[in-house]
């Protein structure tokens, strides 16, 4: 399974799921490139994954304020909508070609 939700992006095999996140970067010749970071994951469930997902954001954060990281977690929350919904969309998919 594979499924691009913006700046994610939802990966699955028949043992688990995982997030990866992609981020600019430089490449070696120091050029503007970008790379996938795990956000999430390696979980046997959607909710486990969306666990995973939360607490790996929210201990990632730089925030020098609780503002700043009120709206970190507001961000985490947006995503995970997102994510949710793009899961979503693609089972109802599945199980509309059963």
């Amino acid at each position: 399974m594979k499924i691009e939700i913006g700046k994610y992006t939802v990966y699955g095999d028949s043992l688990c799921v995982w997030i990866m996140e992609t981020v600019p970067c430089k490449n070696r010749k120091g050029e503007d490139s970008t790379k996938q970071v795990k956000v999430g994951g390696y979980s046997p469930h959607f909710t486990q994954l969306l666990a995973s997902f939360v607490e790996k954001k929210g201990i990632s954060t730089d925030a020098k304020s609780y503002e700043q990281q009120l709206q970190n977690f507001a961000d985490i929350e947006k995503a995970m909508v997102e994510i949710g919904e793009a899961i979503g969309a693609e089972l109802d998919k599945k199980k509309g070609k059963k």
